[in-house]
């Protein structure tokens, strides 16, 4: 069952109840579940009720089952595997039949209306914790509705009829491989699909593909997760992500100081960035190479300038700062324009007009007096 914690984060849970007691289990992962993970959900389902009941009732999921076929089940192949060295037996219920699992789908509606309701999501381990914790005192703790009994209090009751449980081996997924080409794709039925910048190694570069119903999971030879991608249904599309044309092989610590090395004060370049990292953890990379390609070509004082300005008014973006170093620039370029030198014409003839304010000599009037006088 999927469900949405917060705006962003979407998560998964397998579930199973005891069917007498409702004694309930709750498993979450943040990935899709696959076969594999479904098994091992199991697993850990039979650990904390100590047992394992006689039989499992499922609704028929693709985890489980690849068709009904007229009553003959075809499990998937891992599936299968699981079953054959378990002591359970395997009950499906049939299509639009919600009669026959109610009690689990119940379940679901509890944990998502209770547990999960405005809950944050930190982790898959914290979440994981704390859902124990719910079990424990909360809806194992708690009267049932129906039963109106306490499922912790009949499950120690039910616990004596459960049979022995033994931890299954699980066999390991087999994954198909795949050559990685030199622009860090592959092509999967007649699609391209990006992979992180830096997995192409060389001739003979190959990854593990894991598909499920909707993704393909890719994956280095360690079979550690590299990428994922929704499956395309078209034809000779590419389906691109920008995330992997990023350089991440180069560590945030070195980038940082890459920066801090263009400016001339290090330690406060190297504050301040540490800022960025705290508001912006998701982006770092990004405002880092924003912020080094900004002060590359750009002259030492400047870039000082626009630094102590960003720091002074508490600017922690690098699209901000790039925008101060703009605003700088122009300022310098206007400050050495020479100053403009301003002729005033006639407007009648058209002539200089730079005798105008000339102040032609004046005779004093006593010398006007003597003239007279004479």
């Amino acid at each position: 069952m999927q469900t949405t914690l917060g705006k962003t984060k979407k998560v998964q849970f397998f579930t199973f109840v005891l069917s007498r007691s409702r004694y309930k289990f709750i498993h979450f992962s943040d990935t899709p579940f696959t076969t594999a993970t479904v098994i091992a959900a199991h697993e850990l389902a039979f650990e904390a009720i100590s047992g394992c009941p006689s039989e499992i009732v499922y609704d028929q999921d693709r985890l489980f089952m690849v068709a009904e076929n007229f009553g003959d089940l075809i499990l998937t192949a891992q599936f299968r595997s699981y079953v054959s060295q378990s002591t359970f037996v395997t009950y499906f219920c049939r299509k639009a039949d919600p009669e026959s699992k109610g009690k689990v789908e119940n379940v679901v509606k509890y944990v998502k209306q209770n547990f999960l309701y405005n809950r944050s999501f930190k982790d898959l381990e914290t979440l994981n914790m704390e859902a124990k914790a719910w079990l424990l005192r909360t809806a194992n703790a708690l009267e049932h509705g129906t039963t109106k009994k306490i499922p912790a209090a009949e499950y120690q009751i039910e616990k004596a009829f459960l049979g022995s449980w033994h931890p299954a081996v699980i066999e390991p997924e087999a994954y198909a491989v795949y050559a990685v080409h030199k622009d860090n794709k592959i092509s999967y039925k007649s699609n391209l699909y990006s992979l992180p910048l830096g997995t192409y190694k060389g001739k003979g570069t190959k990854i593990l593909l894991k598909v499920t119903l909707e993704q393909l999971i890719m994956m280095n030879q360690k079979e550690e997760e590299l990428c994922r991608h929704d499956i395309c249904r078209l034809k000779g599309q590419k389906i691109l992500s920008r995330d992997h044309g990023r350089d991440k092989l180069t560590a945030i610590n070195e980038m940082m100081e890459q920066f801090s090395n263009l400016m001339e004060n290090k330690l406060q370049a190297l504050n301040w960035v540490m800022q960025i990292k705290h508001h912006k953890p998701r982006y770092i990379r990004d405002q880092l190479q924003l912020l080094t390609a900004t002060v590359t070509h750009l002259e030492p004082h400047l870039a000082s300038q626009a630094l102590n300005y960003a720091c002074h008014h508490q600017i922690i973006s690098a699209t901000d700062f790039k925008a101060i170093t703009e605003a700088l620039k122009r300022e310098q370029l206007k400050a050495e324009m020479p100053t403009p030198i301003i002729i005033r014409l006639n407007p009648l003839s058209g002539e200089s007009r730079e005798n105008e304010d000339n102040i032609p000599a004046q005779s004093d009037l006593l010398t006007y007096d003597t003239y007279f006088s004479g």
